[in-house]
């Protein structure tokens, strides 16, 4: 039950607050994190720079457990609480065991604070990084020659891409413990309307020669019009893009992995014409 409780409390409080993406802490209790100023609460992140080598408006504190409680005060008034035998405070608060910590030097200049941080693990902190990051990671934009808009001809090449949308990435934390999860963009997965999708890697190729009449390095070449007879219904065929991306993540402890691809897919439709010739007969 305690687990659920828990689970319910990241949940809830990850959809509730946004700031940026910490940078990259070595292993300890130096982090970026943030919480409210009485309890712990999880604070989710989502970034288009990434968490690594690049700029952060993330609040940077220091975060050390209490080892006693001799002149600890919380909003005004001592806090009752025991020691663990390795002398850490802790109290049983509303969602389970929560542990004392003092909070200080933070780099937007809060006041260094005493904080419960509720007890929770690395994994349920990934958890809702994860569900943040499902959340805001976008579909491909599609970037053809000839564009859908007007449609392309018969044996005539099409040069297939998406716009980069750089990585993203999502941080929750609570208290110390924080996990950063990233996306990138890997694979490009084509299905033109005629029942054989096919890969490209990463973003495919935009145009690079406006007047080749073939098919780019990831291209495609319609040998039929789009007609009812060659679509099945419609007179454009029902095309799409699958983007996969690839998931790392690391933590506050700098621990490392990955999780399983996630997928967003874009519909569109394109509309094939067949060019017609007429022969005339020497006069």
């Amino acid at each position: 039950m305690r687990g659920r409780v828990t689970a319910a409390l990241i949940a809830a409080t990850a959809a509730a607050c946004l700031m940026s993406a910490p940078v990259y802490a070595a292993p300890g209790d130096s982090t970026n994190t943030d919480t409210d100023e009485e309890t712990g609460t999880i604070i989710p992140t989502v970034s288009r720079t990434g968490w690594s080598g690049g700029s952060s408006s993330g609040l940077r504190c220091t975060w050390t457990k209490v080892p006693e409680l001799t002149g600890v005060e919380t909003d005004g008034a001592a806090q009752p609480g025991q020691a663990t035998g390795d002398g850490v405070v802790f109290q049983e608060g509303p969602n389970g065991r929560e542990f004392l910590y003092f909070r200080s030097a933070c780099s937007n200049g809060r006041p260094d604070s005493y904080v419960w941080v509720p007890n929770v693990s690395a994994a349920d902190v990934r958890n809702a990084a994860f569900d943040q990051l499902k959340r805001q990671l976008p579909d491909p934009t599609t970037n053809i020659s000839p564009d859908p808009a007007g449609g392309g001809y018969v044996n005539f090449g099409l040069w297939l891409a998406v716009d980069d949308p750089g990585p993203v990435s999502a941080t929750a934390a609570v208290g110390p413990v924080w996990v950063t999860i990233t996306a990138a963009y890997s694979t490009s997965t084509w299905n033109m309307g005629t029942g054989n999708p096919f890969d490209c890697d990463g973003l495919g190729t935009p145009i690079v020669d406006a007047d080749t009449d073939e098919e780019g390095p990831c291209g495609f070449t319609y040998d039929k019009p789009s007609a009812p007879r060659f679509t099945g219904a419609g007179l454009a065929y029902k095309a799409s893009v699958t983007g996969t991306w690839t998931i790392t993540w690391v933590d506050y402890t700098g621990a490392a992995g990955g999780l399983d691809a996630l997928q967003r897919i874009t519909p569109f439709d394109y509309r094939v014409r067949e060019i017609q010739t007429v022969g005339v007969a020497d006069q």
